[in-house]
């Protein structure tokens, strides 16, 4: 099929791409989208990788390569040069572990390859994070005996019924690792079991609720100041925002209810193994997506492969700027909050009449979920 060519809008930069080097992984996690596959475990090859690097390049302003995805990176042999390559090429390397695997050997080399920020994945269980975090801190002390640059330390939690505690620890955990940042997704179901995991329901944000919308007596706006966030501060104030009201904090209104796509917003886009370009890491595979009020089926939407067409060409093909900016607008349904309706059970059509793929329902466009 042949391609025309629109050229993107200034504004609509791609400023980070997600990039899955492998499917293969050393643990076994239950939340993982892999058990819901039917793909080998594989390594991107060093070919494709090389491919994207310098099409990345090309793009203007500054770029970040994050080295993610649902495998885990430190299992690719070719891991250090990868974030080499990256370096090199003037762009930002990131890489998203469970650093079980994070020796100190191979972080220093890490290290000394460039790397610009490492994401530690903590949401698996209470056994990995007593094995990953003493990998880190090891590498830390390794690091300061050495000119090498220590890179951004990140945290990222996933949040479950059954890793409530570890949620507790990890204001800990970040001044133990050295982490900036800690970033808390909730969970994204697969299955029934994984849905019962879900510390969400039915009760969801309004969609399409205004920052400026005025309160009411069921779901008041609820002013809060600068607090200091003792235990007796936020259980009080917890108590206080049971039933997601509006909330401004300080002088900033928190958006509760407004969808948007990270993704789209912040010009990201996701290439798999194999080189297929999707617009998120959602839409790089079909899977089931199970949440406790529904199941559906989110269907894969590749824009092409950067094998075969160049990353720039796959950027500007028309149906894909046309699909950022509806995402943009995201003038898509309430679906979440909607009676359930046969259109909901995929991302095929919506009531707006919108074309595939549809992204009414997609809980990172609610901001429930979140990747790092």
């Amino acid at each position: 099929m042949a391609f025309g060519h629109t050229a993107a809008a200034p504004q609509d930069l791609l400023r980070k791409l997600h990039v899955e080097i492998t499917t293969r992984c050393n643990l076994d996690c239950s939340m993982c989208q892999r058990h819901v596959w039917d793909e080998p475990n594989a390594d991107m090859a060093p070919e494709t990788f090389d491919t994207i690097v310098h099409a990345f390049a090309e793009f203007p302003g500054g770029k970040t390569l994050q080295l993610g995805g649902f495998g885990e990176p430190l299992s690719h042999p070719q891991i250090v040069d990868f974030v080499r390559a990256a370096a090199e090429a003037g762009l930002g390397a990131e890489i998203v572990t469970n650093g079980a695997l994070l020796s100190r050997e191979l972080g220093m080399a890490l290290i000394g390859a460039g790397l610009q920020k490492l994401v530690l994945s903590v949401g698996c269980s209470e056994e990995i994070v007593e094995q990953s975090v003493p990998n880190l801190r090891r590498l830390h002390r390794s690091a300061l005996g050495t000119d090498g640059r220590w890179p951004e330390v990140a945290l990222h939690a996933v949040l479950k019924r059954s890793n409530v505690p570890t949620l507790r620890k990890l204001r800990s955990l970040a001044m133990v690792v050295h982490a900036g940042t800690i970033s808390v997704s909730h969970l994204l179901p697969y299955s029934r079991e994984m849905a019962a995991e879900a510390l969400y329901g039915a009760r969801l944000p309004a969609a399409g609720t205004s920052p400026q919308a005025e309160g009411n007596p069921w779901r008041p706006h609820v002013m809060l100041p600068a607090l200091e966030w003792s235990g007796e501060e936020a259980r009080a104030v917890g108590a206080l925002l049971a039933g997601q009201p509006e909330i401004t904090l300080g002088r900033t209104r928190v958006d509760m209810g407004t969808s948007a796509c990270p993704f789209v917003m912040e010009g990201r886009a996701a290439i798999d193994w194999r080189g297929n370009l999707a617009p998120c890491l959602p839409l790089l595979r079909t899977h089931p997506v199970v949440t406790p009020r529904r199941s559906r089926t989110v269907k894969q939407w590749h824009v092409g492969n950067v094998c075969e067409s160049s990353l720039r060409e796959l950027w500007s093909r028309p149906e894909y700027v046309a699909f950022r900016e509806r995402v943009r607008e995201f003038a898509f349904p309430p679906c979440p909050n909607c009676g359930d309706c046969e259109l909901v059970v995929t991302n095929e059509a919506d009531c707006y009449g919108n074309p595939f793929p549809t992204c009414g329902d997609c809980l990172y466009g609610r901001g429930l979920v979140r990747c790092p």
